[in-house]
């Protein structure tokens, strides 16, 4: 399965996810995204840009690995998380407040697991 079937997958799980992202934070781009109304670029470059900002910019003391983040402000419900390694990719989701929070994540968890994965082994 595709990065864009992956993340069109978890998001018809959760009908909570409006928008899902795969997202290399290193370029700050999103590479590919799933949404039931197309998702504006400034959007998704947004979204990169907090990924950026929690997992790459954020200094954390060693050694504590921060791997996920969750933000909830203006009705949006934002999650992120990341490959704890190499910390290089992302996953990006602006949900509604009602998500099922810990079921979503050990879903998207899986995904990125199965995404970094696969990228890792074409590499």
């Amino acid at each position: 399965m595709g990065v864009a079937e992956e993340l069109d997958e978890l998001r018809g799980a959760f009908e909570a996810c409006r928008i899902a992202a795969f997202a290399d934070i290193d370029a700050q781009l999103v590479l590919v995204s799933s949404s039931a109304k197309k998702a504006r670029r400034e959007t998704l470059d947004k979204l990169c840009a907090e990924a950026a900002g929690i997992f790459r910019d954020n200094k954390v003391p060693s050694p504590v690995v921060v791997d996920f983040a969750v933000s909830q402000q203006d009705g949006e419900l934002k999650v992120f998380l990341c490959e704890p390694e190499q910390r290089l990719d992302a996953a990006c989701f602006v949900c509604e407040p009602g998500l099922d929070l810990d079921a979503f994540l050990t879903a998207a968890r899986s995904m990125l697991d199965r995404l970094t994965q696969s990228s890792g082994d074409s590499a």
